[in-house]
């Protein structure tokens, strides 16, 4: 890779004090929980699996993009034991957007919680324990050249940005609730109050066939937006934003691409992507030595920078 940039301010980050979280995993049904303690510098973040009977090794999964073992409707990681950990990019996606770069997470189970199915809980507790800064300078991966994936008539691109920023289109052929676009650039506080909140969603008659094949098992309407097939809102509560499907499409963004095991600069568009094409996104990128470089820039979250073709969306 490239040389790395002069010194600058940012720093490492990790929680203050330990988190525990309990609830189900969407996909099993069964009880799910987890830790998430401190950890030290250029330590990343790394899952333990703490009902698995066997070696530390055997058990522990970095949260990194060649970890990547599906994407079938989940981030699901793996170890070359055979060790896996499913659902992981809400939680991914609260960490990297808050700027913990370092954490042990140990989980009792195949998957993390779904909780209310979006980041928000993650990042109440995360806030919550607090964030401590560490003496060692941030891992920084900064876009030279654009990079884009598609998959039939979906696809998903980066470009150079000197922030990090994201937006994406949906489109369901439906009402428009599930034909939207939209975007913003990824700090602390544009997640928490704009992304954060943005819950997981799916179709009365998709969530059929799930079910039947022993999938989306601890769905229910306290954690997922669920839509029948003309894309109309079946939970009592509605739409937590009005264009809530494509947020959360944003959030799994974060946290997907947060498995490049560092900060990113670079702008990204996409339309109908999904877990398949960020994860191919992020593996395309690293893939090629020309389009990218270690840098570490002289300001944290830098408001410098927002694409002119839409704008910034706030809290409803």
């Amino acid at each position: 890779m490239s040389g790395t940039g002069s010194p600058g301010s940012w720093k490492q980050h990790t929680i203050a004090g330990a988190i525990e979280l309990h609830g189900v995993g969407l996909h099993g049904g069964a009880p799910a929980s987890l830790a998430i303690w401190p950890a030290p510098e250029d330590h990343g973040v790394r899952f333990v699996r703490r009902d698995v009977a066997s070696r530390l090794d055997e058990r522990r999964i970095d949260a990194h993009w060649d970890r990547v073992k599906t994407t079938f409707l989940a981030t699901t990681l793996g170890n070359v034991s055979g060790c896996r950990i499913a659902t992981v990019e809400h939680l991914m996606a609260a960490l990297y957007a808050l700027g913990v770069d370092n954490a042990l997470v140990l989980v009792d189970g195949p998957e993390i919680p779904i909780l209310d199915g979006s980041s928000l809980p993650f990042v109440d507790a995360i806030r919550a324990a607090g964030i401590i800064a560490q003496d060692a300078e941030a891992r920084v991966i900064r876009v030279l050249e654009p990079v884009t994936v598609r998959a039939g008539d979906a696809w998903l691109s980066i470009e150079p940005s000197e922030t990090f920023s994201i937006r994406l289109e949906i489109d369901f052929g439906l009402r428009a609730v599930c034909q939207r676009g939209c975007g913003l650039e990824i700090t602390p506080e544009s997640f928490t109050t704009s992304i954060a909140a943005a819950r997981t969603f799916g179709f009365v008659s998709d969530i059929r066939v799930l079910r039947r094949n022993g999938l989306c098992l601890g769905g229910s309407f306290d954690n997922a937006v669920v839509l029948d097939d003309n894309g109309r809102v079946v939970n009592r509560g509605g739409l937590r934003f009005s264009d809530e499907l494509v947020r959360h499409k944003i959030l799994d963004c974060v946290g997907d691409l947060a498995l490049a095991g560092a900060r990113i600069l670079g702008h990204v568009t996409g339309r109908k992507s999904g877990h398949g094409l960020n994860a191919s996104l992020l593996r395309a990128l690293m893939s090629r030595e020309d389009a990218w470089e270690w840098t570490t820039p002289p300001d944290p979250w830098s408001p410098a920078w927002r694409p002119p073709e839409y704008p910034d969306i706030r809290p409803e």
